[in-house]
């Protein structure tokens, strides 16, 4: 039986990975695993590890990669995660090299190894904008956008009709602060992966259809769809044809001024030279002057 298939989803906080993991565990059949809700989880349950993360996370602290690796390793073997038919996505894990690591150490258990990574490249002030936008329900939990997604009733839920928030790791400072922890933490495994050979990269500034297309289409290997290859590649500016084609050059070449013609002289001033060429005596006319001036 061919080994399952492990992708891990990269990107920056607010990239829609968390969306994007969920719609493809529907689609493809995957085990979404991701470590907020592995260790909210946890607590809520009363685990053993549960009861060791709570007053962690209850005073702010950082879960260490350990307790994280642990949750993993609980959840994957809750649902049979040793079976080679298990498709797992693994949302949030890893965040720094030593993370990749341990899950590389945690897969060779079962004799299984990353497949595939996807990352979902969004530009930083688009992540801003759309991060200082997300409206959380406190009741069930859903996410809305107020520009991309917004309730059909202003500040409340449309399943459960619960009070919208923004969360405090929403806002506009928070969300800056993030980025710089994830260009400084996350960001290295994009060249560690990329040497394995194993990124794809997906752009994540169209809407969200359009970015899921290109995260299915990376985890099957398929081609990206055209959308996203649009989104990708800058639009070329030159315009067709010929015609056209000369226009631009002819834009892009320094304009070079022809030379003034010299106006033509004026019959007038040419008479007037003729006059006072006359007038003047020849060079012979002035020797023959001298010498009778001289006899004289």
């Amino acid at each position: 039986m061919a080994r399952a298939q492990i992708v891990v989803l990269l990107g920056p906080p607010g990239a829609g990975k968390g969306t994007q993991a969920k719609r493809l565990a529907k689609q493809g059949k995957f085990l979404h695993l991701a470590t907020g809700d592995l260790l909210r989880s946890a607590v809520a349950r009363g685990t053993e590890l549960g009861k060791v993360v709570r007053p962690i996370m209850e005073a702010g602290g950082l879960v260490s990669d350990e307790l994280v690796m642990g949750l993993l390793k609980e959840a994957m073997a809750e649902v049979g995660g040793a079976k080679d038919a298990q498709r797992v996505i693994f949302d949030g894990m890893p965040r720094t090299l030593p993370q990749a690591a341990m899950l590389d150490e945690l897969l060779a258990e079962s004799g299984r190894t990353i497949d595939r990574v996807v990352l979902i490249n969004t530009a930083d002030n688009v992540l801003v904008d759309r991060v200082a936008q997300r409206r959380s329900c406190v009741v069930c939990g859903a996410v809305y956008n107020l520009k991309a997604k917004p309730p059909q009733v202003p500040g409340h839920c449309d399943a459960c009709n619960g009070e919208l928030i923004q969360r405090p790791d929403d806002r506009r400072e928070t969300v800056l602060a993030r980025l710089r922890k994830y260009w400084q933490d996350t960001a290295p495994l994009i060249d560690l992966f990329r040497g394995r050979g194993l990124l794809v990269e997906v752009p994540g500034n169209g809407s969200m259809d359009e970015v899921a297309a290109g995260v299915m289409a990376a985890v099957d290997g398929k081609p990206a769809p055209k959308a996203a290859k649009a989104a990708k590649a800058a639009p070329s500016a030159q315009p067709a044809g010929r015609k056209g084609q000369a226009r631009a050059k002819a834009k892009r070449s320094p304009s070079r001024k022809k030379p003034a013609r010299r106006a033509p002289a004026k019959k007038g001033r040419k008479a007037a030279r003729m006059r006072k060429k006359k007038a003047a005596p020849c060079g012979g006319n002035r020797a023959k002057a001298g010498r009778k001036k001289r006899r004289s």
